[in-house]
Protein backbone atom coordinates (compact mmCIF):
# COMPACT_ATOMS: atom_id res chain seq x y z
CA UNK A 1 0.00 0.00 0.00
CA UNK A 2 1.40 3.40 -1.18
CA UNK A 3 1.17 6.04 1.62
CA UNK A 4 3.47 8.96 0.96
CA UNK A 5 1.64 10.86 -1.10
CA UNK A 6 4.94 12.12 -3.24
CA UNK A 7 5.26 8.12 -4.02
CA UNK A 8 2.28 8.29 -5.14
CA UNK A 9 2.46 11.23 -7.74
CA UNK A 10 5.61 9.47 -9.08
CA UNK A 11 3.90 6.21 -9.69
CA UNK A 12 0.86 7.76 -11.61
CA UNK A 13 3.59 10.12 -13.47
CA UNK A 14 5.53 6.88 -14.51
CA UNK A 15 2.36 4.98 -15.60
CA UNK A 16 0.56 8.33 -17.41
CA UNK A 17 4.56 8.54 -19.38
CA UNK A 18 4.21 5.03 -20.20
CA UNK A 19 0.95 5.64 -22.57
CA UNK A 20 -1.37 3.46 -20.53
CA UNK A 21 -4.39 5.23 -19.49
CA UNK A 22 -5.83 2.39 -17.34
CA UNK A 23 -4.42 1.03 -14.05
CA UNK A 24 -5.99 -1.26 -11.74
CA UNK A 25 -5.29 -1.10 -7.81
CA UNK A 26 -6.43 -2.68 -4.65
CA UNK A 27 -9.86 -0.99 -3.01
CA UNK A 28 -9.71 -3.25 -0.01
CA UNK A 29 -7.20 -3.53 2.82
CA UNK A 30 -8.81 -5.46 6.33
CA UNK A 31 -6.93 -5.98 9.12
CA UNK A 32 -8.22 -6.80 12.97
CA UNK A 33 -7.52 -4.04 15.02
CA UNK A 34 -5.85 -0.83 14.68
CA UNK A 35 -3.05 -0.82 12.06
CA UNK A 36 -1.31 2.66 13.11
CA UNK A 37 -0.27 4.41 10.19
CA UNK A 38 -0.67 1.39 7.84
CA UNK A 39 -3.36 1.48 5.30
CA UNK A 40 -6.77 -0.01 6.66
CA UNK A 41 -9.85 0.70 4.95
CA UNK A 42 -11.71 -1.75 6.96
CA UNK A 43 -10.74 -2.50 10.52
CA UNK A 44 -12.54 -6.15 12.48
CA UNK A 45 -13.21 -6.01 16.42
CA UNK A 46 -14.73 -9.54 17.14
CA UNK A 47 -17.37 -9.57 14.04
CA UNK A 48 -17.94 -6.28 14.13
CA UNK A 49 -16.24 -4.50 11.39
CA UNK A 50 -15.20 -0.31 11.17
CA UNK A 51 -14.67 1.30 7.58
CA UNK A 52 -11.99 3.41 8.31
CA UNK A 53 -13.09 6.52 6.29
CA UNK A 54 -10.06 8.44 7.86
CA UNK A 55 -6.23 9.78 6.77
CA UNK A 56 -5.06 6.11 7.56
CA UNK A 57 -7.91 4.76 5.70
CA UNK A 58 -10.20 5.55 2.37
CA UNK A 59 -8.89 9.10 2.78
CA UNK A 60 -5.85 7.87 1.06
CA UNK A 61 -7.69 5.99 -1.79
CA UNK A 62 -9.53 9.82 -2.36
CA UNK A 63 -6.01 10.90 -2.75
CA UNK A 64 -5.18 8.55 -5.46
CA UNK A 65 -8.51 8.86 -7.43
CA UNK A 66 -7.87 12.91 -7.48
CA UNK A 67 -4.25 12.09 -8.79
CA UNK A 68 -5.42 9.86 -11.31
CA UNK A 69 -8.26 12.09 -12.18
CA UNK A 70 -5.62 15.06 -12.37
CA UNK A 71 -3.84 12.82 -15.11
CA UNK A 72 -6.22 11.47 -17.23
CA UNK A 73 -5.64 7.88 -15.74
CA UNK A 74 -8.70 5.65 -15.16
CA UNK A 75 -8.89 3.01 -12.32
CA UNK A 76 -10.23 -0.12 -12.08
CA UNK A 77 -11.25 -0.69 -8.42
CA UNK A 78 -11.81 -4.24 -6.80
CA UNK A 79 -13.64 -4.34 -3.44
CA UNK A 80 -12.12 -7.66 -1.75
CA UNK A 81 -9.44 -10.13 -2.33
CA UNK A 82 -10.71 -14.41 -2.95
CA UNK A 83 -7.57 -14.68 -0.88
CA UNK A 84 -5.95 -13.74 2.23
CA UNK A 85 -3.40 -11.21 1.34
CA UNK A 86 -4.62 -7.72 2.58
CA UNK A 87 -7.65 -9.43 4.57
CA UNK A 88 -9.78 -10.69 1.85
CA UNK A 89 -13.07 -12.87 2.27
CA UNK A 90 -11.73 -14.96 4.70
CA UNK A 91 -11.57 -12.23 7.20
CA UNK A 92 -15.06 -11.32 7.12
CA UNK A 93 -15.62 -15.21 7.53
CA UNK A 94 -13.28 -15.84 10.08
CA UNK A 95 -14.24 -12.46 11.83
CA UNK A 96 -18.19 -13.53 11.73
CA UNK A 97 -18.28 -17.02 11.70
CA UNK A 98 -14.86 -18.20 13.66
CA UNK A 99 -14.26 -21.98 11.68
CA UNK A 100 -15.70 -21.23 8.97
CA UNK A 101 -14.99 -22.10 5.20
CA UNK A 102 -14.44 -19.44 2.81
CA UNK A 103 -17.75 -20.04 0.83
CA UNK A 104 -19.83 -18.38 3.71
CA UNK A 105 -18.58 -15.38 2.11
CA UNK A 106 -21.31 -15.99 -0.76
CA UNK A 107 -24.39 -17.29 1.72
CA UNK A 108 -24.37 -16.21 5.26
CA UNK A 109 -26.44 -12.96 5.36
CA UNK A 110 -24.32 -11.15 7.84
CA UNK A 111 -21.21 -11.67 6.19
CA UNK A 112 -22.96 -10.75 2.85
CA UNK A 113 -24.37 -7.08 4.79
CA UNK A 114 -21.33 -6.13 5.51
CA UNK A 115 -19.69 -6.49 2.25
CA UNK A 116 -22.61 -4.49 0.65
CA UNK A 117 -22.08 -1.75 3.39
CA UNK A 118 -18.58 -1.80 2.86
CA UNK A 119 -19.22 -1.36 -1.04
CA UNK A 120 -21.86 1.26 -0.43
CA UNK A 121 -19.28 3.40 1.51
CA UNK A 122 -16.69 3.50 -0.96
CA UNK A 123 -18.84 3.80 -4.18
CA UNK A 124 -20.83 6.74 -2.29
CA UNK A 125 -17.81 8.73 -1.98
CA UNK A 126 -17.12 9.40 -5.90
CA UNK A 127 -19.66 10.95 -8.33
CA UNK A 128 -21.46 8.14 -10.25
CA UNK A 129 -19.79 10.24 -13.21
CA UNK A 130 -16.42 10.25 -11.79
CA UNK A 131 -13.59 10.58 -14.95
CA UNK A 132 -11.07 8.56 -12.59
CA UNK A 133 -13.55 5.34 -12.16
CA UNK A 134 -13.30 3.39 -15.05
CA UNK A 135 -15.07 0.32 -13.38
CA UNK A 136 -15.64 -1.10 -9.89
CA UNK A 137 -14.72 -5.14 -9.57
CA UNK A 138 -16.82 -7.20 -6.92
CA UNK A 139 -13.87 -8.99 -5.82
CA UNK A 140 -10.02 -10.45 -7.04
CA UNK A 141 -9.97 -13.66 -8.57
CA UNK A 142 -13.70 -15.26 -8.35
CA UNK A 143 -15.13 -17.32 -11.29
CA UNK A 144 -15.17 -15.67 -14.77
CA UNK A 145 -17.70 -17.18 -16.61
CA UNK A 146 -20.34 -17.36 -14.35
CA UNK A 147 -20.06 -13.47 -13.20
CA UNK A 148 -19.78 -12.69 -16.85
CA UNK A 149 -23.28 -14.09 -17.46
CA UNK A 150 -24.92 -11.68 -14.70
CA UNK A 151 -27.00 -9.03 -16.16
CA UNK A 152 -25.32 -6.52 -14.45
CA UNK A 153 -21.64 -7.39 -15.67
CA UNK A 154 -20.00 -4.92 -18.48
CA UNK A 155 -17.10 -6.91 -18.96
CA UNK A 156 -14.89 -10.10 -17.89
CA UNK A 157 -11.71 -10.42 -16.91
CA UNK A 158 -8.94 -13.36 -16.59
CA UNK A 159 -5.68 -14.22 -15.45
CA UNK A 160 -2.87 -15.78 -16.28
CA UNK A 161 0.24 -17.22 -14.44
CA UNK A 162 1.69 -20.46 -16.22
CA UNK A 163 5.03 -20.79 -13.87
CA UNK A 164 2.66 -20.36 -10.80
CA UNK A 165 0.31 -22.76 -12.07
CA UNK A 166 2.43 -25.92 -12.99
CA UNK A 167 1.31 -24.90 -16.60
CA UNK A 168 3.19 -24.86 -20.17
CA UNK A 169 2.95 -21.74 -22.27
CA UNK A 170 1.66 -23.21 -25.42
CA UNK A 171 -1.60 -24.05 -22.35
CA UNK A 172 -1.23 -20.23 -21.55
CA UNK A 173 -1.57 -19.70 -25.76
CA UNK A 174 -5.27 -21.60 -25.62
CA UNK A 175 -6.11 -20.07 -22.41
CA UNK A 176 -6.28 -16.68 -24.21
CA UNK A 177 -7.36 -18.10 -26.90
CA UNK A 178 -10.83 -20.20 -24.94
CA UNK A 179 -11.44 -16.52 -23.05
CA UNK A 180 -12.14 -15.03 -26.56
CA UNK A 181 -14.53 -17.79 -27.74
CA UNK A 182 -16.60 -16.87 -23.93
CA UNK A 183 -16.39 -13.40 -24.96
CA UNK A 184 -17.71 -13.89 -28.16
CA UNK A 185 -20.39 -16.64 -26.95
CA UNK A 186 -21.36 -14.34 -24.14
CA UNK A 187 -21.80 -11.16 -26.11
CA UNK A 188 -19.60 -9.14 -23.58
CA UNK A 189 -15.94 -7.86 -23.74
CA UNK A 190 -13.20 -9.54 -21.90
CA UNK A 191 -10.16 -8.27 -20.66
CA UNK A 192 -7.05 -10.03 -19.92
CA UNK A 193 -6.30 -8.31 -16.51
CA UNK A 194 -3.30 -10.07 -15.11
CA UNK A 195 -0.53 -12.00 -16.71
CA UNK A 196 3.06 -12.23 -15.89
CA UNK A 197 6.61 -14.14 -16.73
CA UNK A 198 8.97 -14.38 -14.58
CA UNK A 199 12.46 -12.50 -15.17
CA UNK A 200 14.24 -15.49 -13.97
CA UNK A 201 12.88 -17.61 -17.34
CA UNK A 202 14.61 -15.51 -19.80
CA UNK A 203 11.53 -16.50 -22.06
CA UNK A 204 9.52 -13.16 -21.00
CA UNK A 205 10.20 -11.29 -24.12
CA UNK A 206 9.10 -14.17 -26.69
CA UNK A 207 6.47 -15.61 -24.32
CA UNK A 208 4.71 -11.86 -23.69
CA UNK A 209 5.46 -10.69 -27.61
CA UNK A 210 3.46 -13.83 -28.50
CA UNK A 211 0.56 -13.27 -25.97
CA UNK A 212 -0.04 -9.69 -27.02
CA UNK A 213 -0.33 -10.98 -30.67
CA UNK A 214 -2.89 -13.30 -29.59
CA UNK A 215 -4.54 -10.92 -27.46
CA UNK A 216 -4.27 -8.30 -30.99
CA UNK A 217 -5.72 -11.22 -33.16
CA UNK A 218 -8.78 -12.57 -30.66
CA UNK A 219 -12.07 -10.63 -29.30
CA UNK A 220 -9.65 -9.50 -26.22
CA UNK A 221 -11.02 -5.93 -25.28
CA UNK A 222 -7.83 -4.82 -23.88
CA UNK A 223 -5.28 -6.27 -21.18
CA UNK A 224 -3.24 -5.51 -18.05
CA UNK A 225 -0.01 -6.79 -17.11
CA UNK A 226 1.02 -7.56 -13.65
CA UNK A 227 2.30 -5.51 -12.35
CA UNK A 228 3.42 -2.21 -13.63
CA UNK A 229 7.70 -1.44 -11.48
CA UNK A 230 8.88 1.72 -10.80
CA UNK A 231 11.24 3.65 -7.99
CA UNK A 232 10.22 6.16 -5.56
CA UNK A 233 11.47 8.71 -4.09
CA UNK A 234 10.61 7.16 -0.55
CA UNK A 235 9.57 3.52 -0.85
CA UNK A 236 12.41 2.81 -3.58
CA UNK A 237 11.92 0.30 -6.02
CA UNK A 238 8.05 -1.12 -6.11
CA UNK A 239 6.96 -4.88 -5.30
CA UNK A 240 8.41 -7.22 -7.28
CA UNK A 241 7.02 -11.17 -7.62
CA UNK A 242 9.28 -11.40 -10.37
CA UNK A 243 6.90 -10.90 -12.85
CA UNK A 244 6.79 -6.75 -12.14
CA UNK A 245 8.11 -5.15 -15.65
CA UNK A 246 9.99 -2.00 -14.11
CA UNK A 247 10.44 1.11 -16.29
CA UNK A 248 14.46 0.27 -16.51
CA UNK A 249 13.88 -3.29 -17.63
CA UNK A 250 15.55 -3.81 -20.88
CA UNK A 251 11.88 -5.46 -22.10
CA UNK A 252 10.38 -2.65 -20.60
CA UNK A 253 9.93 -0.29 -24.35
CA UNK A 254 9.04 -2.92 -26.16
CA UNK A 255 6.04 -4.76 -24.34
CA UNK A 256 4.86 -1.05 -22.86
CA UNK A 257 5.32 1.72 -24.49
CA UNK A 258 5.55 -0.13 -28.06
CA UNK A 259 2.14 -1.94 -27.28
CA UNK A 260 0.25 0.99 -26.16
CA UNK A 261 -0.62 2.71 -29.82
CA UNK A 262 -0.81 -0.96 -30.98
CA UNK A 263 -3.77 -2.02 -29.04
CA UNK A 264 -4.86 1.49 -28.98
CA UNK A 265 -5.31 0.77 -33.03
CA UNK A 266 -6.68 -1.85 -32.75
CA UNK A 267 -9.61 -0.93 -30.70
CA UNK A 268 -10.53 2.36 -32.87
Amino acid sequence: MLTNTADVDKALDDFQKSGMDVLRIWGFADFTGSQGQTTAFQTWSGSTPTINTGATGLGRLDYIVAAARARNIRLVIPFVNNWQDYGGMDKYVQSMVPGGTHDLFYTNANIKTAYKNYIRAVVTRYSASDPAIFAWQLANEVDNEAYLRLPNIDYGTFHLYVSSWSKTYAWGDQWIKDHAAVATSIGKPMVFEEYGVPRASGQRLSVLRTWHNLVLANAIAGDMYWQFGTVLPSAGRTHDDTNTIFTDDAEYNELVVQYVPRMEARNV
